[in-house]
């Protein structure tokens, strides 16, 4: 869900699936059940990030994950994801990105998630792949953890380490092909570098 402001459902809510909340707040007054389910919050900055408004005693389960857009978090950025009057449970499993150490704290009346420190750098290997060249440009291919938030960059000169962004995009395998349509083989030269912020 995208959206500002908050959403509201007072009928029974039982979650199989992702419950993807981009932007704004979602608030469930009826009869939920999140066993089984993902919970997926979007994060552009430390005040602007989707949340759940759980009303009663909470029965937290499933799996929990974020997504950041725009923006990097910083050690010390704290974000109120789920609300409750009370909790029992704790989710089951994260996927959350693997360059920040997080603190999963269940508080009286929220989940927080607050990024502690930086990890250590996570092996991300570039290739070529054959063939490189196609008709819509040229390929590349990104292995690494499944999940994690990357940024691809380039440049045309390395002395000048002029670097703008290709693209971002969340990892939805290991091996993750890319294709850059804007290059073609008139470039004399196209470097590429590809980083977890």
């Amino acid at each position: 869900m995208t959206g500002s402001g908050t959403s509201t459902f007072d009928d029974t809510f039982n979650n199989n699936g992702t419950l993807n909340i981009q932007s704004g707040a979602v608030s469930l007054t009826g009869a939920y059940s999140l066993a089984g389910s993902t919970l997926n919050f979007g994060i552009t900055s430390p005040a602007s990030y989707g949340s759940l408004n759980l009303s009663g005693n909470a029965a937290l389960a499933g799996a929990l994950g974020v997504t950041f857009t725009g923006y990097k978090p910083q050690i010390g950025d704290t974000y109120a994801l789920v609300a409750y009057g009370s909790e029992t449970g704790q989710f089951g499993a994260f996927n959350l990105p693997p360059a920040i150490i997080w603190q999963e704290t269940y508080g009286s009346t929220a989940f927080t998630l607050s990024a502690v420190n930086f990890a250590a750098p996570t092996n991300v290997t570039m290739v070529v792949p054959q063939p490189a060249w196609t008709t819509i440009g040229f390929n590349l291919q990104i292995s690494g953890p499944l999940g994690s938030n990357y940024t691809v960059q380039f440049c045309t000169n390395l002395v000048a380490r002029n670097w703008a962004t290709w693209t971002n995009f969340v990892s939805a395998s290991t091996l993750t092909s890319i294709t850059d349509s804007a290059a073609t083989n008139f470039y004399t030269n196209r470097f590429y570098r590809a980083f977890m912020p």
